[in-house]
């Protein structure tokens, strides 16, 4: 069998890590996504390109990518949104005078807009109507309990965003995973990191 020239060797070798690599990242690590609505805006707006973290679980103010299908009956599987972790399993959340309440404790939201964080949001954004008898619809009301398995997501731009104000709790298998700007984008940006961990 003839051998492979060591200067060929030398140069595909490099070649078949990189792909390798590249493979391993997308697959395991992050990929990179488009943003396909303005729910998460100003932060995150259409068309952006976002990275993905498959294997990270989500935390409280992480912004994860949720697939609706399931979540709302008529959405196709193919339909992704990105929003905001506002209240992990177990917790209460409630809305007082225009401000959002974790646990009975008033919360900082520094991701939104100053207007919004000055203001607080509409009243009128919390008036829910049930959708559904399953638990992860929310029932009329300005305080909720978000059940095991599920959690309570808010797109930053708060005066348009489909989140659970209006879609009800968001179960587990439903969030594929946790977005991240790529570092470059952090440069041009007024935020670094659009989570409330690094």
């Amino acid at each position: 069998m003839k051998q492979i020239p060591k200067r060929v060797r030398l140069t595909l070798i490099p070649i078949v890590l990189g792909l390798f690599v590249a493979l391993f990242i997308h697959h395991f690590i992050a990929q990179p996504v488009k943003v396909t609505d303005n729910d998460m805006a100003p932060n995150l707006r259409t068309g952006q390109t976002v990275w993905l973290s498959a294997t990270r679980k989500p935390h409280r103010f992480d912004v994860v990518l949720v697939v609706q299908q399931g979540v709302t009956p008529t959405t196709p599987q193919s339909h992704y949104t990105m929003l905001r972790v506002i209240g992990m399993p177990g917790d209460t959340v409630a809305y007082k005078a225009g401000l959002l309440y974790l646990n009975g404790h008033k919360t900082t939201q520094s991701f939104l807009s100053h207007t919004q964080q000055s203001n607080g949001t509409s009243q009128f954004d919390w008036d829910l109507v049930s959708l559904s008898q399953s638990e992860g619809w929310i029932q009329p009301n300005t305080s909720y309990k978000v059940p095991a398995n599920h959690y309570f997501l808010m797109g930053d731009n708060r005066q348009s965003a489909n989140d659970s104000r209006h879609i009800g709790f968001i179960p587990r298998n439903a969030i594929r995973g946790v977005v991240r700007l790529a570092p470059w984008q952090g440069w041009f940006q007024r935020h670094h990191n659009i989570n409330n961990a690094s």
